[in-house]
């Protein structure tokens, strides 16, 4: 059963992010504005964009929230400090691992695209640097990409845990969707765009097969560190310093969740009590 209120408290600090990251990019906008029209026509159309990117992701949160929560109904726990604490250093274990994981798994498609760059270009800093604050646009770029990236990693777990039959079927078509893209290129090109999608499946399998096991809130820790990775890592290698300080500013921001969940498992719980085992899989 579907818990929607449940799914719309869980989505909620991700739609406050989208939001505040459209209000601070309103100054972008007056770059490119018309002068020639009058002003309440830009406050419109700037007030109905951010209505209308705001309601869509938000949308797409609770629908990411109420997936998660049906398909592991005992992700809710992890809400109680007792259960948060007695899975957490566990789960900042495999958060590092996951890091190393997603970090080979970087190289190696930086390798790829050495290989073979016209198929497989650099990818160059993304829309954050036109921002008027970048640091906050990463961090909002990045919790979205990790919300999107733990829904579509449970929806896999399921898939996985149907027959054999089933199974085989619904992973090919998963992948050659993924891999839709890369179709206009040509055989080769189809080929080579193919690589990033198994290298991000191989990733994923050998965090869950190696690392996560049953430890659900681990998933999350180590999803977390690899998007976390990815995300400002263009920004920290980058060569200006304005840019490096961007990225630094939204990794310190994003480590605050981790510091959080490390502080609530060193300390007990108000309430007192003993601390809960941690939801395993069923």
């Amino acid at each position: 059963m579907t818990r929607w209120r449940r799914a719309v408290y869980f989505a909620l600090p991700f739609g406050i992010l989208v939001v505040l990251a459209r209000i601070i990019g309103l100054p972008d906008a007056l770059l490119v504005f018309d002068t020639a029209l009058p002003w309440y026509q830009f406050l419109l159309v700037a007030g109905g964009l951010l209505a209308l990117v705001t309601t869509f992701f938000f949308g797409l949160e609770i629908v990411a929230g109420a997936v998660l929560g049906t398909l592991f109904p005992d992700l809710w726990h992890f809400r109680k400090h007792d259960h948060r604490r007695a899975a957490t250093w566990d789960a900042m274990a495999a958060g590092v691992a996951g890091l190393g994981i997603a970090v080979l798994a970087s190289r190696l498609m930086a390798w790829f695209g050495q290989l073979w760059p016209a198929y497989l270009p650099p990818s160059p800093l993304g829309g954050e640097i036109s921002s008027f604050q970048p640091w906050f646009q990463i961090v909002a770029n990045v919790a979205g990409r990790w919300l999107l990236d733990i829904t579509i990693f449970a929806a896999a777990i399921r898939l996985l845990q149907l027959g054999r039959v089933q199974r085989r079927v619904w992973v090919l078509i998963g992948v050659m969707v993924l891999a839709i893209p890369t179709v206009s290129r040509g055989a080769l090109g189809w080929v080579v765009g193919l690589l990033p999608v198994l290298v991000v499946i191989g990733a994923a399998a050998a965090f869950a097969l190696l690392v996560g096991r049953r430890n659900r809130l681990a998933y999350g820790v180590g999803a977390w560190f690899g998007v976390v990775a990815n995300g400002v890592a263009p920004f920290l290698g980058g060569s200006g310093l304005y840019f490096q300080m961007q990225g630094g500013i939204a990794l310190a921001a994003l480590l605050l969740p981790v510091l959080w969940l490390v502080l609530t498992a060193t300390v007990h719980a108000p309430t007192g009590g003993t601390s809960a085992a941690a939801p395993r899989n069923d």
